[in-house]
């Protein structure tokens, strides 16, 4: 299950970097998704939430990069976010 671990470790990558840019520097990537924050409390809150639960994904569906019968189990977690982000999406459209 090498392929597993490898998309397991670049979706956490992935998590953990959107994470970072939402504390690091969320002007540009909330104005990219079109989201207005009206005060600075509005703004840490979006920070809060959106860092939050991108390293709360990463914990979630990173448990399988070091255990081998954790693998499979993390990988069914990793569909589940993100068809869950897909079906938002298509619905949103």
């Amino acid at each position: 299950m090498l392929f597993g671990r490898i998309l397991i470790a670049l979706n956490c990558i992935l998590f953990i970097a959107l994470a970072v840019a939402t504390l690091w520097s969320p002007a540009p990537l909330f104005s990219a998704i079109g989201i207005l924050a009206e005060s600075n409390s509005g703004l840490i809150e979006l920070q809060v939430i959106l860092a939050g639960s991108l390293i709360g994904f990463a914990v979630v569906a990173g448990s399988g990069i070091f255990s081998e019968e954790k693998v499979l189990p993390s990988l069914r977690r990793l569909a589940i976010i993100n068809g869950s982000w897909l079906f938002v999406r298509l619905i949103a459209l």
